[in-house]
């Protein structure tokens, strides 16, 4: 009987099971930075990761996306083998990345990591796990990291590093 309490009590914590499939939602801009290379890496490891780049299209910019290299592969970056091709999915609005979410479904989704309040509200809705990280500061992803391959810090890196 403490047997049945004792798993059915880790069976509610917050953590995804090893091997368990997790989406982390990133800002485009911020692909190139190093730390979120590390954290990407490691989670990696450990989980089926799945990465939804989220690319802001506005009318003064456009971006042309090679859908056949990984954006995170670099020098220090996220090797193929931790990170496949398939597993990188691009979505524009919330409202994209919330129906992708929902089509992997609850029952094989652990756990989403998004940097925007409507994406956890939406997704917490229909049963999913969702961790916010710097929401409050989401209006300040346009003025993270840059396109031109710099290193500076993404917001995912910054919460997790500070």
């Amino acid at each position: 009987n403490n047997t049945k309490q004792q798993s059915s009590s880790t069976n509610n914590t917050f953590l995804p099971t090893r091997g368990g499939i997790v989406v982390v939602c990133v800002p485009y801009q911020d692909r190139s930075c190093s730390k979120l290379h590390r954290i990407l890496y490691l989670l990696g490891t450990y989980f089926t990761l799945l990465v939804v780049l989220v690319v802001e299209q506005n009318e003064e910019q456009t971006t042309t996306l090679n859908i056949d290299e990984n954006p995170f592969q670099s020098n220090v970056g996220v090797p193929t083998e931790i990170l496949p091709l398939h597993r990188i999915l691009y979505a524009q609005t919330t409202t994209g990345r919330v129906a992708l979410v929902r089509q992997l479904g609850t029952a094989s989704v652990e756990f989403v990591l998004d940097f925007h309040p409507q994406v956890k509200t939406e997704l917490s809705r229909f049963g999913f796990r969702v961790c916010l990280y710097n929401g409050d500061e989401e209006k300040k992803m346009k003025g993270t990291g840059k396109d031109d391959g710099s290193s500076s810090m993404s917001l995912l890196a910054k919460h997790v590093y500070d």
